[in-house]
């Protein structure tokens, strides 16, 4: 016996994709979204994204003074890297841009996690627009 065949209409809406099985009963299929080649386009592609913030992360943390701005540690004191962190976490809609990202040791970006800058520098005990005035700041000339 034949394997029954699903046969699908595609919509498009708004600049939007749907296809839509035309099967019935309990082998109808949900209306599934695809995205338009549009769509897909204009999604950064993160292997460029973290090209272009490496080429600003020195400039970031020449900025910051190499040092983390929530517990001032030192890639020498903390004993590892440091790291860039977002002020408006990109989970929240934050952007990879110079004045959304801080210098952070390794321990204070894990513990801050998508915590937003008020109720984390509460936490720790610092004052949010402190920091975000500093994010503010120019960036020094390429390091």
């Amino acid at each position: 016996m034949r394997a029954p065949v699903d046969l699908f209409l595609t919509l498009s809406i708004n600049g939007r994709r749907y296809r839509e099985s035309t099967a019935r009963g309990r082998d109808a299929r949900r209306v599934e979204t695809m995205t338009t080649r549009e769509e897909h386009a204009s999604r950064p592609n993160r292997e460029s994204l973290s090209k272009r913030l490496g080429r600003v992360a020195r400039q970031i943390k020449a900025r910051d003074g190499h040092a983390c701005v929530y517990c001032g540690a030192t890639e020498q004191s903390s004993g590892s890297h440091l790291h860039l962190d977002h002020l408006t976490p990109r989970a929240c809609g934050g952007e990879d841009v110079a004045t959304n990202l801080v210098v952070a040791c390794r321990s204070c970006n894990s513990r801050r996690q998508k915590l937003n800058l008020t109720a984390w520098c509460r936490l720790i005990g610092l004052d949010a627009r402190r920091i975000r005035r500093a994010a503010q700041r120019a960036l020094p000339e390429a390091a």
